[in-house]
């Protein structure tokens, strides 16, 4: 049988240890919460980032306007820079490419001298840097994000001229 001073003696090193544990898993719990709020935050910045960057993309469309021919309009969200356009032969060629200035929103282009217009095609890239792309085939226009319309030639885009306006 224990004494009234031994029983006393173990529960103070039971309740001695006990808040030792308890101040240790407090700690490591404290710091797990915090590495957990950091790791939430860090996700919802980057989704907030990837939201309001897709919801600025530019978008190249082609339409025929009566008697002033084709004009390729942004009818997206944000300036398409690096416009390179071609037009295409009824056989499924490119034609030689030539650069455009940027477009810029609800802004357009008009095209005053095509010599074939079978084919409409335009690479863009938006304020990021991703390459978007518009083709027109038989008055349907094909939107492409990170790809360029089929069978587009490869070019040097440094040696590429640039549209040259009717005098």
């Amino acid at each position: 049988m224990l004494t009234e001073s031994q029983v006393n003696w173990r529960s103070g090193f039971l309740t001695e240890r006990h808040f030792y544990l308890r101040e240790a898993s407090a700690v490591v719990m404290n710091t797990l919460l915090a590495i957990a709020s950091f790791c939430v935050s860090a996700v919802a910045l980057r989704i907030s980032v990837k939201a309001f960057v897709d919801a600025k993309p530019p978008v190249l469309a082609f339409e025929r306007m009566p008697g002033a021919g084709w004009i390729v309009k942004n009818v997206g969200n944000g300036p398409a820079w690096n416009v390179v356009f071609a037009e295409g032969d009824f056989e499924g060629r490119w034609l030689e490419p030539f650069k455009l200035p940027s477009i810029s929103k609800d802004s357009s282009f008009t095209f005053e001298n095509l010599t074939v217009a079978g084919r409409l095609g335009v690479t863009y890239t938006d304020f990021d840097g991703r390459l978007h792309s518009s083709d027109c085939t038989n008055y349907i226009t094909k939107m492409r994000k990170g790809s360029k319309p089929t069978d587009w030639p490869s070019y040097d885009v440094s040696k590429i001229r640039y549209y040259a306006w009717p005098r």
